[in-house]
């Protein structure tokens, strides 16, 4: 029996031979701010590719253009990008309220993939609880980060064409 099961244990299983492949999309997140727009935390778009690999897919962020600051219309900022697929994301967090010593904001998502010369898109709203007075948007966004990340990888899966 001993015997049987050191040989179980040499058996290595057969190396597959597809690979898997990784689509990279090209993206834009915009954080809109009383001062104008800025990009995702640099953690969060690292958080958001380490979970999206899992699924073969991986976001290519690039620095937001000048021409977002004078424009809040999601199909002009999608027309500036001349790539077959794209992907825009657009928050805002806003302080919603003080609760039992913590402070309540309201983070809202919209989720944008042209492709195609369609363009797709969910909204959602992710409610957050910080700590301290002095947190932010941005800090916002990180403590909303596990929901993104779930609804951001439902969406790519359910449009992306794999």
């Amino acid at each position: 029996m001993v015997l049987i099961l050191s040989l179980l244990a040499c058996i290595k299983a057969p190396e597959s031979s597809t690979q898997t492949m990784i689509k990279g999309f090209p993206t834009i997140a915009v954080l809109e701010q009383e001062n104008g727009v800025t990009s995702f935390p640099v953690e969060l778009q690292q958080s958001i590719n380490s979970h999206l690999q899992n699924s073969g897919l991986t976001l290519v962020f690039y620095d937001i253009p000048a021409e977002f600051s004078t424009t809040k219309e999601t199909e002009e900022r999608l027309a500036l990008f001349t790539q077959d697929q794209f992907l825009l994301i657009e928050s805002k967090a806003a302080f919603f309220s003080q609760l039992s010593g913590r402070y309540r904001w309201e983070t809202s998502f919209a989720v944008h993939l042209r492709s195609d010369k369609e363009i797709k898109s969910t909204h959602f709203d992710i409610p957050v609880f910080l700590i301290y007075h002095h947190q932010r948007e941005a800090d916002a966004l990180l403590e909303a980060e596990a929901i993104l990340l779930r609804e951001l990888d439902l969406f790519l899966k359910e449009h992306s064409e794999q």
